[in-house]
């Protein structure tokens, strides 16, 4: 996993309601972003802003998931694979692929600015 390029998080939102208390924080006076409001409803608004300050988060356990994914298809037997891609395609999460790899290498890639 590369080094990342974003301010380190946790990242959280300040109080609501996102109106008067837009900025999303790192630490406590490190601004990352503000959220705005104009042409969506509050309650989007709000989650917009829920959304913000989980990404570092999001990012993070993305990472993870890619690695234990990977290491677990380094264990299974090719049926197993094969039952894998099954379940997946069954639940309509299939892919590039039976665990989405290149899919999560793309958002990964995105996240980081290497897309």
């Amino acid at each position: 996993m590369s080094t990342a390029k974003h301010t380190p998080g946790p990242w959280h939102r300040n109080i609501k309601p996102v109106t008067k208390y837009p900025v999303i924080f790192a630490g406590r006076n490190i601004h990352i972003a503000k959220v705005l409001d104009m042409g969506i409803g509050l309650s989007e608004a709000e989650a917009n802003a829920d959304l913000l300050a989980a990404a570092p988060d999001l990012l993070a356990e993305l990472e993870m998931a890619h690695q234990v994914i990977r290491n677990a298809l380094a264990v299974m037997t090719v049926g197993q694979k094969l039952a894998l891609g099954e379940q997946n395609a069954a639940a309509g999460c299939d892919g590039e692929g039976i665990t989405r790899a290149n899919e999560r290498e793309a958002v990964i890639k995105r996240a980081r600015g290497e897309a």
